[in-house]
């Protein structure tokens, strides 16, 4: 299956100036797959150890020179391992967490060798670390669920690929293709991006088979989460884990996620979480400019979900539910809407960038406008809006738009792409004109081109 994160890996081993690069990410996002598949396609050899299957062979990398490290690794793979032709792939990490200090080394000592490392639950690994980082001597990189486009391939719908990435604002869509690429969506909404879900699908073309393979990736994350929980409650954490789809899209507050449970303890448990890349916070940022992070409110926060697919499983959505719904993107309230764009838009950077993403909403008492997402491009803030329907209000965007004083905003629906100028009137008195952009929710993956090509956001 396609990842665009191959090109990543492809620059990354062209650079002169690389150093050992260590991908992170959530358990069963298919770190393994990447790096074997970059390893086929550019390596004469691959040299792999699997840390969880085999942690007797940290002991190989307790040597105090690397050329013995190398010699004893050569021994145990019987095979060469040479600069430019051999790839040194350190899977599963996390359960030999002192070979990451060794990586330095190999960055000082043998830098044209490529060693990549990956691994789950490396941030709270990072966090309890009781050995010295390789600070400024290794990179990341970042890898999410599949996306949609991804999924696209992965299904066989290369031409509604192609379609999506060269289509231009302003021409029209036809609405046999707007239908079938709204089709494809709702499936993406129950298959979701986890490779594991989307290779069930191909093979089976079975809900039943991908919900079972989702129930088998929830359970891998609960052994993990009772595997380094520690000093963490595992009920709790279990519980916590089953109820965020369910509070997607909404403000949260600790004492709504568990009747009864002290504070501190649900907060601890869903910070783990979010190590664990289970989850993810969206902050409130004030949004007064770049970077939006340095604006945020650390008590003001939502929920986002690692994926679409899960989500519905655990919420128990099923596939006719959206197909025999009036209006099928509002399932659910909507929410796997907002979680479908807030997933892509999260991971809408460079991968060596840690996911972020941020939402707004009114600091005063009684007030109830809130922008769905903030995404920047560049220098330039943009609000980000996501409608289930064709229809639905912008009365919370154009509060931002006249608090802020700026003149471009984004919306997601169901309909086809639009383009248009509009105008408000101030409450002060005079008139704020902005431009909305409007594309259908599966165009996300294409929202930084589409915006950059049009000179809408420069």
């Amino acid at each position: 299956m396609y990842r665009k994160a191959m090109t990543y890996l492809e620059e990354w081993g062209k650079d002169e100036e690389r150093k050992p690069l260590i991908v992170r990410g959530a358990r069963q996002v298919g770190k393994t797959y990447l790096v074997r598949a970059y390893a086929e396609k550019n390596f004469a050899n691959l040299v792999e150890i699997n840390f969880d299957l085999t942690p007797e062979k940290a002991e190989y990398f307790k040597a105090a020179d690397i050329d013995e490290i190398i010699q004893l690794l050569e021994a145990d793979s019987n095979q060469r391992i040479e600069s430019g032709e051999t790839l040194l792939f350190l899977d599963e990490i996390q359960a030999a967490p002192e070979v990451l200090h060794k990586l330095r080394y190999f960055y000082e000592k043998k830098p044209r060798l490529h060693v990549i490392a990956a691994g789950s639950l490396l941030d709270f690994l990072l966090k309890e670390a009781k050995f010295s980082m390789p600070v400024g001597r290794v990179e990341y990189m970042h890898l999410a669920p599949m996306d949609f486009e991804e999924y696209l391939l992965a299904i066989g719908e290369n031409r509604l690929y192609d379609l999506l990435r060269s289509f231009e604002l302003g021409k029209e869509l036809p609405a046999p293709l707007h239908q079938k690429l709204m089709k494809c969506l709702q499936w993406f909404f129950v298959v979701g991006g986890m490779p594991g879900a989307v290779k069930q699908y191909m093979l089976n073309h079975e809900i039943e088979r991908v919900q079972r393979e989702h129930h088998s990736i929830i359970q891998s994350y609960i052994d993990d989460l009772n595997k380094y929980a520690g000093q963490y409650n595992p009920i709790m954490l279990q519980t916590i884990f089953k109820k965020i789809p369910s509070l997607l899209a909404e403000k949260i507050k600790y004492v709504n996620i568990i009747l009864g449970e002290r504070t501190t303890a649900v907060a601890a448990c869903l910070g783990l979480l979010e190590l664990a890349g289970v989850s993810y916070r969206i902050y409130h940022t004030a949004a007064n400019g770049i970077p939006l992070g340095a604006e945020k409110k650390e008590r003001d926060f939502k929920l986002l979900f690692l994926d679409v697919g899960m989500a519905s499983t655990i919420l128990g959505v099923r596939l006719n539910e959206i197909y025999l719904a009036k209006d099928p993107m509002t399932v659910n309230k909507g929410v796997l809407s907002e979680q479908f764009i807030g997933q892509h838009l999260l991971h809408a950077r460079k991968p060596f960038i840690a996911p972020e993403l941020y939402f707004w909403n009114r600091q005063k008492r009684n007030s109830t406008a809130e922008v769905d997402y903030i995404h920047s491009i560049g220098q330039n803030v943009i609000p980000v809006e996501v409608k289930s329907g064709k229809t639905g209000t912008l009365k919370s965007l154009h509060q931002f738009l006249m608090e802020k004083k700026l003149n471009f905003a984004v919306r997601f629906n169901a309909d086809v792409p639009s383009v248009g100028n509009f105008t408000l009137t101030l409450p002060q008195g005079g008139e704020l004109e902005y431009r909305l952009v409007s594309l259908p929710l599966y165009m996300v993956g294409q929202l930084n081109r589409i915006l950059l090509e049009q000179e809408l956001a420069q």
